[in-house]
């Protein structure tokens, strides 16, 4: 079965099952299908469904019916061929499974269409078919209401967080992206999308990337301290040993990058050997006790950003027969520094990748939607100057194929408008002409300027002039045998081609009475049709003046 399938228009998205039969679309109630397009004529079209398809007639429509683009008088439709009413653009698809609601069945109308009420569709938009609410109130042409089988009512559609969401993209943000170009060149809303794309996953991308680094930094930072506090007790091993204990130092360790804290403890009582100025003081530090009780060496991560180390300064002991710690270094160290640096250098090694990404897809993307504008701006070009009456797209884009049906239905309809004027002739003139030296006062010639002949004389020319009017009529000037006749009809022609919006005027005598020549071109449809010479006597002239 088959469907009309509205691609634009009041009707955008409607698919209508079609029966074998006959239908009329137009903007009329009585149509079938009613379309309300204004540009529509009241019976637009016929649409006739059999098993292999469609054929679409016009019915003498004002604005004409295209396929495809193409001004058709008469044609079959095949699967998903695209037909344009005036603004109104539709297709002949199989039926889906959603339009093939049952409908009402009436033998008087052709196709097996259910009888529409007009007001009723004229209240939905002029479309077909109505809700089914609205068929359960249509008077059937017996005068009987139709009932719905079902005798369901449609539920009014719930607001879900899915439809609110649509709306407000649809009304709120949408509005205001689409007047970034009205603002901006096009390509710098585009440059502007793609650094806020840039900058925005550089920020998400530093979250998880931080996670992993400090865990790298909080072990290379317990690796730094300890080995700090190795060098610091390998420097202080001889100044233990001989119990010189007022010379040891913390001053390396100090004057390393990180270290905020550096001393020597006894590993007995864990008084402070150095630096000096706490000797026989004690650490406050819980990790100092806690390393004490270990023979080895301590390692251990005190705050968010601090790691502690303890080396042990170790003897043999000839009493125990082993070696024992008699001291230990300790080294406090702040992880800041290094994680600073390494977060910032990898936040500038991501952002400098994103960006270089991001000029990438710009110019791919900018070139991809500058491509088939220009494209079909070049071939609308060429078109207009060769009087071609299609473009062609090949990207698989509907609203861009949308628009190249549109162009290709314009051009056919400037050709057919050329092509009608084209047909047009020039009606003949000699009526107007006469009509025109009539309503005239005064004697008047009427002068055809394709063929420079005398086409028309009024009486009073012969009358005043007594130039005789047979002489001259149909008559080419330059044959009159009059010449200061011929001459100063020459002139005047000649100056009414040069001047066409201008009165040429002129002198000259007839049998000792003096004439005032004015002369006017009229246009026709591609230029001077005629011009008209009147003769003026010039003491009347200078009666009407006085």
């Amino acid at each position: 079965m088959w469907a009309i399938r509205f691609l634009n228009g009041k009707l955008a998205g409607q698919e209508i099952p079609l029966q074998e039969g006959k239908y009329i679309l137009g903007r009329s109630d009585d149509c079938q299908i009613t379309i309300p397009d204004p540009g529509i004529s009241k019976k637009h079209a016929e649409l006739e469904i059999d098993e292999q398809g469609a054929i679409i007639v016009d019915l003498q429509s004002s604005n004409g019916t295209f396929l495809n683009g193409v001004q058709v008088q008469e044609s079959a439709i095949h699967n998903k061929d695209k037909v344009s009413l005036c603004q109104t653009t539709f297709d002949i698809v199989r039926a889906s499974k959603q339009s093939l609601a049952p409908t009402p069945f009436h033998p008087h109308l052709q196709g097996g269409m259910p009888p529409a009420h007009p007001q009723a569709l004229a209240h939905y938009g002029g479309g077909y078919p109505p809700p089914q609410h609205a068929l359960q109130q249509m008077p059937s042409i017996d005068g009987q209401a139709q009932q719905d089988p079902s005798q369901s009512v449609e539920e009014p559609v719930k607001l879900t967080l899915k439809n609110w969401c649509k709306n407000y993209m649809d009304k709120v943000v949408l509005p205001g992206v689409y007047k970034l170009p009205v603002w901006l060149e096009f390509k710098w809303v585009i440059a502007s999308i793609m650094i806020f794309f840039v900058a925005t996953m550089t920020c998400l991308s530093a979250i998880p990337l931080i996670q992993i680094l400090n865990s790298s930094v909080t072990q290379e930072s317990m690796n730094h301290a300890e080995s700090i506090a190795t060098t610091l007790a390998r420097m202080n091993y001889e100044t233990i040993k001989n119990q010189m204990h007022s010379a040891a130092s913390v001053e390396y360790a100090l004057r390393r990058p990180g270290v905020v804290k550096a001393f020597i403890i006894k590993a007995e009582s864990g008084k402070i050997i150095a630096p000096a100025e706490q000797t026989h003081t004690y650490s406050k530090i819980p990790f100092v006790n806690e390393g004490r009780r270990k023979e080895g060496n301590s390692i251990k991560k005190i705050d968010s950003n601090t790691v502690a180390a303890m080396v042990p300064i170790q003897f043999y002991n000839k009493k125990t027969n082993a070696h024992s710690a008699e001291a230990y270094s300790v080294v406090i160290y702040k992880m800041g520094t290094l994680a600073m640096g390494k977060t910032i250098s990898l936040l500038v090694q991501t952002c400098f990748i994103a960006l270089v990404l991001g000029v990438f897809l710009f110019f791919f993307l900018y070139k991809m939607i500058e491509y088939p504008i220009v494209s079909l701006n070049k071939q609308l070009s060429s078109a207009l100057k060769d009087d071609s009456l299609s473009v062609q797209t090949d990207y698989d884009f509907i609203p861009l194929q949308n628009l190249t049906d549109n162009i290709n239905s314009a051009l056919s309809r400037i050709s057919a408008a050329q092509e009608s004027n084209q047909n047009k002739s020039e009606y003949d003139r000699m009526t107007e002409m006469n009509h025109l030296i009539e309503m005239i006062g005064y004697p008047t010639l009427g002068i055809d300027m394709e063929s420079m002949k005398v086409q028309a004389a009024s009486a009073l020319f012969e009358e005043e002039t007594g130039v005789s009017a047979e002489r001259i009529l149909n008559c080419l000037v330059q044959d009159i045998d009059d010449q200061a006749l011929k001459l100063n009809l020459s002139n005047l022609l000649e100056r009414v081609q040069q001047y066409p919006h201008e009165m040429a005027s002129d002198s000259l005598e007839f049998s000792g009475v003096e004439f005032q020549l004015s002369a006017k071109g009229v246009y026709g449809k591609e230029g001077l049709a005629y011009t008209l010479i009147s003769f003026i006597q010039m003491n009347q002239e200078q009666e009407q003046a006085g």
